[in-house]
């Protein structure tokens, strides 16, 4: 876990789990039960963009603030085998529509190759944390 000042946290894969106040509950709930069977997600079924990302295992990276109610969201919409690009959520708060937020500049994974995606990883946690204004509390 990293903290930072005005009371953010960053949370790793095996830190935490997903906050589906956050990720999920803002999100609209499945229209058709085909929908709800496929997409949905929780017990109210809601169709979250965020989670159809399959990073392959890369895992994501949450940044929560609790003094303030927002969360980000960092996470990859595909693997080092296919290739993808790192995105940036950002909640305004536990339950209302998370939105994406664009990163200074693409981070994008190559595919087939199984030894940058770490590098890339490092880089779009690096961005998003500019993109965020997070200052580390002690460096």
């Amino acid at each position: 876990m990293k903290v930072y000042t005005d009371g953010w946290v960053q949370l790793h894969d095996h830190e935490a789990a997903d906050i589906d106040r956050f990720w999920l509950d803002g999100f609209p709930v499945a229209v058709t039960p085909e929908e709800a069977y496929s997409k949905g997600r929780g017990p109210d079924k809601r169709v979250s963009p965020i989670y159809d990302y399959d990073d392959g295992g890369i895992g994501k990276v949450q940044w929560v603030n609790a003094t303030h109610d927002r969360a980000a969201y960092l996470k990859a919409d595909g693997s080092w085998k296919t290739g993808g690009r790192f995105h940036l959520w950002i909640s305004a708060g536990a339950g209302t529509l998370p939105y994406e937020f664009p990163l200074s500049s693409t981070v994008r994974i190559e595919a087939g190759d199984p030894s940058d995606w770490q590098g890339r990883k490092n880089e779009a946690i690096a961005a998003a944390e500019l993109a965020l204004g997070l200052r580390p509390l002690i460096e």
